[in-house]
């Protein structure tokens, strides 16, 4: 077997050098048996930490994914303690809630109110949110100096130019790969040559 060696983040502090089994690498959690005890990784920013055995995953509102013991204190929310501070968590946003949990954010809307929501991983990590009020009411998010709020009349006009820019690129690459296909030629669109 081809163990790979990699380093992992012990949950105090301390770096160890553990042989990873061929059938786990390339994931992003692991259980490695090193004789005297079992340990329970995740990656995470491509580094390896340890985890307890019955933590769940974690998006933070800072884009950080970990794993942590959750004190649930209903069926869908409850609580994290991470760096002595204790931070608010709920079930992650449709359809990704069998992945973990996620940081109760407060997003300042345009009228100064605040809205309570959890997010959808990709979400977390790309700083920028849909978030959703009611059935026909979506707001568009951004995580800028520590906060999330919704964007400004100004940047909704960005968002809708480079919106409307990406469809004319698809619908431009879309029309030379049909009359590529149609024409039968032997290059893709744009190649001179291979």
């Amino acid at each position: 077997m081809n163990y790979g060696t990699i380093k992992v983040t012990r949950i105090d502090g301390s770096i160890i050098d553990v042989a990873l089994p061929p059938d786990q690498q390339g994931h992003m959690v692991a259980t490695v048996d090193k004789g005297d005890e079992t340990l329970y990784l995740y990656r995470s920013n491509h580094q390896w930490r340890e985890r307890t055995k019955n933590s769940s995953q974690v998006y933070l509102s800072d884009g950080r994914d970990l794993y942590a013991e959750i004190v649930l204190q209903d069926g869908e929310t409850g609580a994290i303690t991470l760096e002595d501070q204790e931070i608010r968590i709920g079930s992650l946003a449709a359809p990704y809630e069998f992945l973990g949990y996620g940081e109760l954010v407060a997003v300042t809307l345009q009228n100064g109110d605040q809205v309570q929501k959890t997010l959808q991983p990709q979400e977390y990590q790309n700083h920028y949110a849909y978030i959703a009020l009611s059935d026909i009411d979506t707001r568009t998010a951004i995580y800028i100096d520590g906060q999330w709020r919704e964007l400004t009349p100004k940047e909704y006009e960005q968002d809708e130019r480079a919106l409307e820019a990406d469809m004319r690129d698809m619908a431009r690459i879309d029309r030379e790969w049909r009359e590529y296909r149609q024409a039968g030629d032997e290059l893709p669109p744009g190649k001179a040559s291979l």
